[in-house]
C-alpha cells in the first residue's frame, strides 16, 4: 500500500505525471520507512500527517533527481542568438542540502505521530539520512 495515492497527490496541488510520481513516491516512502523502522508498513490507515510529509518529500527528492522527468534547474539567463543558458548559482539543491531538508521535514511532521498501537513513529535522537 502506498502512503500517498496519485489522486491525493493531485488534490494537494502536485503536478507530476503519474509515472514520475510513482517513482518519487516510492523513494519518499523508503525515507519514511528508514526513519520509522518500517512501523508504517503494517498500518491499514495512513494519517493525513504522513500523507502530507510524503507530498513534501516528493518535492525535495524531485529537486535533486536530475535524471527524472520534469527536472528543470533554475535558469539565471538565456540567450537565443547562439542559444546559451546559465543557471542561477545556489538554486540547485545539493544532495547534502536535500538530505538535511528531508531530515528536518521528517522530524517536523513525525515527532508527535504514533502508530495505531500508540508507539511513537520516531524515536528520540533520530539522525537518519
Amino acid at each position: 500500500m502506498s502512503y500517498l495515492t496519485y489522486a491525493e497527490y493531485r488534490e494537494y496541488g502536485g503536478s507530476l505525471e503519474e509515472t514520475a510520481f510513482n517513482r518519487l513516491e516510492f523513494k519518499a516512502e523508503k525515507k519514511v520507512d528508514d526513519a520509522t523502522f518500517g512501523r508504517l508498513k503494517k498500518e491499514t490507515v495512513i494519517s493525513e500527517t504522513v500523507k502530507r510529509l510524503i507530498f513534501e518529500l516528493i518535492g525535495v527528492i524531485g529537486n535533486v533527481d536530475y535524471t527524472g522527468e520534469g527536472y528543470v534547474p533554475a535558469v539565471a539567463s538565456e540567450g537565443n542568438d547562439g542559444h546559451s543558458m546559465s543557471f542561477a548559482s545556489g538554486t540547485i539543491m545539493t544532495i547534502s542540502m536535500a538530505n538535511a531538508a528531508m531530515r528536518n521535514l521528517i522530524v517536523e511532521y513525525l515527532s508527535e505521530e504514533r502508530d495505531s498501537h500508540g508507539t511513537p513513529l520516531l524515536y528520540c535522537g533520530y539522525s537518519g539520512l
